[in-house]
């Protein structure tokens, strides 16, 4: 009968998460895949019946060739297939011609792991291990169970489940090194597994580091490693094992890729057809190579004594299956399961149907949690919840008891006493303890401030503009200043090992396109801090990126105690090991903090550096490496002969502040200099003028009725756009090089005290470009923040702005399971105008200043000049949503 009962708890149990994962899957499958940015178009040939493409992209895709994808730009969404990619340059066909020149962004299925999870738990057998994992509560104590490493690893014994609290720097990943190592020693076969590439990684190493010379075990890397050395050892990493097998192999399909590069490169020396084919042939036989390799593949992670993955290519894995299902395949005896605060309870459930001994779940609940799309209570409980969460671990420690499975490593060897300290007590409790090699190491003297090892750079007298994704694919944001900022602070520290995280995936997107194009990748690392959990720097620079052009502080930031926000500023503060930089706009992010928020906590009492009184410091000390910091009338000179230099296009941002519009009126200047029968520009050809001006830029510093007329005096194509994006305050020279302006919004001393940052790196300037360029004309303004708290007429849900063939509309948050739809109404519009123009933020029509107001057109709700029939402006609700 107690059987029966355990197997109803199961089976329940797995009709629950079996719910949630589908739930999951219809919130992935309405949002689509993560987009990623695509520039530097260029038609190659007519590929068939198809059209092939090349395009450079915002980051290295994993995308698999042959795939199914979807390109969209403002006007279009097509599907197209991915030929190949190589770095930065991805080769796409798609079935009809399109305009190389759009911004397009690609996306591909990002569900199909959802689905192999879903089968994965659909068919689990049922297994005592997770019987006791999820349903083996035991009563509570007040007794801690407080280890070193040493002391955890000699006191286990044979309980089915191991849980461990592992703080940052305490030494989780020596544990299990060392766990494994004693398990192996005693005749066990051991899958280490984890959310986190980066984990997997340090965990292959260690155990490889404390395995004999010439042991026979096999330890083996199964996946593709983010580490610089493993990506090269041929003795860990199951598929470069299999390539040191086959070197005949390998020779070949390099041949094979390099004749393919080169057919890409010069499409046009052979006829279509014969390019088709030939193409066709490459790509089939560099598959058939790749698929042999694959199977070799298989065969070494097989057989390895100690096999370490993520959770995402376990779940691919045929070979790893449940220990109960009466398979006849090699079985794990030990399951270690590494950062499990980021492993949902869906994973969690399969992982522990695995072993045929016992389960290690290894984590900090005061770490990352895991991450899903949907919003239903079934995705909340199963998909957003960890196993410490479901078992009430959080809760019980925060009331002074304790679970009798859990035990803690309660001492930390990474941090400089400085930087663990702000964690410690309001995330920790006081639990986490420094070690005394922390306290007398000898450790490096970083710039700025070399004295302190924590310090913030405050970034509020720049006034720094944030914005939201321009692409409305994500949520996601962006701040150009704090990403030159970053990379400046990177370079002035000198260090070979810096951090540099951000709570946003397009920030650090921006930041790693820099530091890719210009070589500095060996020693500066960006991301997202989901993507350094596990991982750890000598020197690491935290960008809040939240500041003046978005509502409200982000929920990656702003919560205090328990919260997301805590969790994430955790991880990306306890990265660093000697040094900690914080770069925020404390004037504007402050006050927007919880009480009990992490940085609140850190901005009282971290020393603080000005960022202006830092740009004063930066010439005396060093130059960029990847730009020029030019000052006073240097930075207006050059950035004036850049445009006057122009072959293609120019862009400027402004608001009226900083000294962006003193270029302008040197434009000016150099028009009257030269003969009315002169151009403008130095160049021949048509230049593309824009300038994109902030809506409240003051009229007595930049007129737009005068700017108008004055750019309609250009012999060429001009235009100015209304949008918060003119709080940039940049010039873009031919989509390849940037003037960043990073003076003091208050022009006090005249022009001596110009200062901006000359950045010529075409890949980061184009991908920042073509941003913007979305940017200009999507959603910059505050309209979309009041649309989207209007409720669905079917279901209740929030609604959400979408934009079909006859322009925006309000569909709900839930399609496709929900279609209910709303129009924009024309007084909606009309009040929102009324009351930006009551505070003072009215919207002036680009041309005669006189106030826009909303109408209703064919294509929906548009803004037309108040003036109209003698001014026939007019402009799309994007630039006020």
């Amino acid at each position: 009968m107690g059987r029966l009962s355990k197997n109803n708890e199961f089976e329940h149990l797995k009709g629950e998460v079996s719910v949630a994962v589908s739930e999951e899957l219809e919130a992935a499958k309405s949002e689509g895949g993560r987009a990623s940015f695509l520039f530097n178009g260029r038609f190659l040939q007519q590929y068939g019946d198809d059209y092939l493409y090349a395009f450079s992209t915002d980051e290295e895709l994993k995308i698999p060739d042959g795939s199914d994808v979807l390109l969209e730009s403002e006007t279009a969404k097509l599907k197209a297939v991915l030929v190949g990619n190589e770095g930065f340059t991805v080769w796409l066909t798609v079935g009809q011609q399109i305009s190389s020149e759009a911004d397009w962004t690609i996306s591909s299925n990002p569900w199909f792991l959802l689905e192999q999870l879903q089968r994965h738990v659909e068919t689990a057998w049922y297994s005592p291990i997770a019987d006791e994992l999820f349903f083996g509560r035991k009563k509570r104590t007040r007794i801690p169970q407080m280890h070193t490493v040493d002391t955890l690893v000699g006191s286990l014994k044979d309980q089915p489940v191991v849980l461990v609290w592992g703080p940052p720097g305490t030494g989780k990943t020596q544990f299990v090194a060392r766990y494994t190592q004693k398990l192996v020693q005693q005749g066990e076969k051991v899958l280490v597994m984890s959310v986190s590439n980066i984990a997997v990684d340090n965990a292959t190493t260690r155990i490889d580091q404390l395995s004999e010379p010439g042991s026979s075990l096999r330890v083996v890397r199964y996946g593709y490693p983010h580490d610089q050395d493993l990506m090269k050892d041929h003795t860990l990493v199951a598929h470069l094992i299999a390539r040191a097998r086959h070197p005949d192999l390998l020779e070949e399909r390099n041949a094979l890729v390099a004749q393919r590069r080169e057919l890409m490169t010069e499409p046009d020396r052979i006829d279509p057809e014969r390019f088709t084919s030939e193409l066709d042939r490459l790509t089939e036989e560099i598959k058939a190579i790749d698929d042999l390799l694959a199977e070799e593949e298989i065969q070494i992670a097989r057989s390895a004594d100690v096999l370490l993955t993520t959770l995402a290519k376990g779940t691919l894995a045929n070979f790893i299956v449940p220990a109960y299902a009466n398979l006849s395949y090699d079985l794990y005896d030990t399951v270690i399961l590494d950062e499990a605060s980021m492993i949902n309870l869906a994973y969690m459930f399969w992982s522990s149907t695995l072993p045929k001994k016992r389960l290690v779940v290894v984590g900090d609940f005061r770490q990352l949690p895991p991450v899903s799309r949907g919003e239903s209570e079934s995705v909340k409980k199963y998909m957003q919840t960890d196993i410490f969460e479901f078992l009430d671990i959080p809760d019980i420690v925060d009331s002074g008891e304790w679970e009798p499975r859990l035990h803690i490593l309660c001492e930390q060897h990474r941090m400089n006493p400085s930087i663990s300290a702000l964690v410690s007590g309001p995330v920790y409790g006081g639990l986490l303890k420094d070690g005394s090699g922390v306290k007398n190491r000898k450790e490096g003297r970083y710039d700025p401030c070399p004295d302190c090892p924590a310090l913030l750079v405050d970034t509020s007298s720049l006034e720094p503009f944030c914005l939201i994704d321009p692409s409305k694919k994500s949520r996601s944001r962006f701040n150009v200043c704090h990403a030159m900022l970053d990379i400046l602070l990177a370079e002035m520290t000198g260090s070979d090992s810096i951090g540099i995280i951000t709570p946003y995936v397009l920030q650090g997107r921006i930041a790693n396109r820099l530091v890719v194009e210009e070589g500095l990748n060996d020693s500066i690392a960006c991301s997202t801090v989901h993507r350094f959990q596990g991982s750890e720097r000598r020197v690491v620079i935290l960008d809040t990126v939240d500041s003046s052009g978005v509502p409200r502080a982000g929920m990656l930031i702003k919560g205090g105690h328990g919260t997301s926000a805590m969790r994430l500023l955790n991880v990306a503060i306890t990265r660093a090991m000697e040094k900690l930089i914080i770069v925020a706009n404390k004037k504007w992010l402050a006050p927007k903090l919880d009480g009990t928020n992490v940085l609140r906590e850190a901005f009282k009492v971290l020393p603080t550096i000005d960022v202006l009184d830092l740009l004063n410091q930066i010439p005396e000390m060093f130059q960029p490496v990847f730009g020029d910091l030019l000052s006073g009338e240097e930075f207006l000179k050059d950035a004036l002969w850049s445009i006057y230099s122009a072959e293609k296009s120019v862009r400027v941002f402004a608001d009226g502040t900083k000294w962006i519009p003193f270029i302008l009126e040197g434009l000016y200047t150099l028009r009257k200099m030269n003969s009315a029968g002169k151009d403008l520009f130095g160049s021949s050809r048509a230049i593309q003028f824009e300038v994109i001006l902030h809506p409240e830029t003051d009229p007595k510093i930049i007129d737009p009725g005068v700017l108008d007329r004055k750019l309609r005096e250009v012999s060429h194509e001009s235009r100015i756009k209304n949008s918060s994006l003119g709080r940039v305050n940049a010039v873009i020279v031919d989509g390849s090089k940037m003037y960043l302006d990073l003076s003091s919004p208050k022009r006090t001393k005249g022009q001596g005290e110009a200062r901006g940052l000359r950045i010529h790196l075409p890949d980061t300037v184009s991908l920042i470009s073509s941003i913007l360029s979305v940017g200009a004309e999507k959603s910059v303004g505050g309209l979309a923040e009041i649309l989207g708290e209007m409720k669905c007429p079917e279901c209740g849900r929030n609604m959400v702005i979408r934009k079909g063939q006859k322009g925006y509309f309000l569909g709900c948050s839930k399609y496709p399971s929900c279609k209910g739809q709303m129009s924009i109404e024309v007084e909606l519009v009309q009040s929102y105008l009324d009351y930006k123009r009551e505070v003072g933020k009215g919207l002036n029509c680009p041309r005669c200043n006189s106030p826009m107001k909303a109408k209703k057109g064919k294509y929906g709700v548009f803004l037309s000049c108040s003036s109209y029939p003698h001014c026939k402006c007019t402009q799309k609700i994007d630039v006020i949503l």
